[in-house]
Order: structure tokens, then sequence, then C-alpha cells
């Protein structure tokens, strides 16, 4: 995704860049309202995570939470450990794995 859409010019001209955080863990998702109005409540130590490896992230960046780089095979990637929190700013990765319950590199 940041190869093909970081420093995205749009057609009048303005230019997107795109910061990607990542986090694994359990959240919990609340429904709040009635049937005129509704919204959703997303919270969870992973929701705390990702907003924290987002916060560290700079424009054309991937950052992982400290969660998600333990679950990282870290042979195949490389990267630095940013900040005070354990999160780390991947320049590559050799192959990506998904599971339906964690999401790996």
């Amino acid at each position: 995704m940041q190869v093909k859409y970081d420093n995205f010019e749009t057609s009048n001209g303005d230019i997107l860049r795109i910061k990607i955080g990542v986090s694994v863990g359990k959240a919990e998702i609340h429904y709040i309202g009635n049937d005129e109005y509704k919204t959703i409540d997303i919270t969870g130590v992973a929701i705390n995570d990702v907003n924290q490896a987002q916060s560290e992230c700079k424009s054309g960046a991937v950052v992982v939470s400290k969660a998600a780089w333990n679950m990282c095979d870290q042979q195949r990637c490389i990267a630095t450990r940013i900040g005070q929190t354990g999160c780390a700013q991947v320049c590559m990765c050799l192959c990506i794995k998904l599971t339906v319950r964690a999401c790996s590199m």
C-alpha cells in the first residue's frame, strides 16, 4: 500500500501521504444507540496500542506496536525501535502471513 499510494497525486494536484500503525490483540465493539441513531465504540488494549503506533509513525512509514513486533518473524524483517513504547518502524519484511486470530509478518 505504501509503494502504491504514498505520495499519490490526486486529480486536482494534491499530494496524499500515508502512515500505517499496526497492532494485535483483542478489542471489544460496543453498539450504542436506538433505532433512530446508532454509533459504535471500539475499545481494548489493541486499540490503545495501534493508536500509540500510529502517533509515533511519520508519513510514508509503517510502525508496529510492541505486541505486533513480538509476533513478527524478526529474522525476516528489518526494523528500528522508536519511542519509549517498544514500537518498531518496519523498513522491509520478506513475507506477510495473515490468520484469523492474529496478523504477523
